[in-house]
């Protein structure tokens, strides 16, 4: 009975933080006021160490915390979006920063920039379309520069080609000429030893007018 259900048995809390009360004690002490204890987050739901809380309540995410820069309280999951796209007092870049409008201003006045230099934008969204032409110009006539020079080394190459090949014709026209002006002469050596006689070969090439035996 002692060991097992007396509630009175001093006991060391479950959870681990070390108070040692009566079994009875033991049982609310660890439902209501462990700091061992889970507890649920009121914000996010997630289960938490009841010691943990207040640093957890520091990085929850669905806190709403005040935007340092406008004061609206938002969730602090969302407060870097509210920043980078809503937040009215964030400095933010022209949208025509890309055509060299350098200006930063609070977003909040950015319409009233876009407004009052709307001639200002034009002249400079202009200014960079002829730029961007005059570049490609360049490039066209550094292509056009190129394809000449490809021009003449084909022309070149094509002259060279045309004197190879009237070399190689020539060349070709010499040996069909060769071929057809041959005659085969046959000799037979050692006729007086019927039976081991040796037959040659004798090739004769006659060639503008020269005969050459081989």
């Amino acid at each position: 009975h002692l060991y097992h259900h007396c509630g009175m048995v001093q006991d060391t809390c479950n959870l681990g933080c070390g108070v040692e009360l009566t079994r009875d004690e033991l049982k609310l002490h660890e439902k209501d006021t462990c700091v061992q204890r889970i507890m649920k987050c009121e914000h996010c739901f997630a289960y938490i160490r009841y010691w943990n809380n207040p640093k957890h309540l520091k990085e929850c995410p669905r806190v709403r915390v005040a935007c340092e820069l406008c004061s609206v309280e938002i969730y602090r999951e969302d407060m870097t979006e509210h920043i980078e796209k809503y937040c009215p007092e964030e400095m933010v870049e022209c949208p025509f920063v890309k055509y060299k409008c350098l200006t930063r201003i609070k977003r909040k006045d950015m319409d009233k920039h876009l407004e009052e230099n709307e001639t200002k934008h034009l002249g400079l969204k202009l200014a960079a379309m002829e730029d961007l032409i005059s570049k490609q110009n360049e490039e066209i006539n550094k292509l056009h520069e190129k394809i000449e020079k490809l021009n003449k080394e084909n022309k070149k190459q094509d002259k060279e080609m045309k004197t190879e090949i009237t070399s190689t014709s020539q060349l070709l026209e010499l040996l069909y000429y060769l071929y057809d002006t041959t005659e085969i002469i046959w000799r037979i050596d050692n006729v007086t030893n019927p039976m081991k006689y040796l037959l040659t070969m004798s090739v004769l090439y006659d060639v503008a007018g020269y005969r050459f035996s081989f």
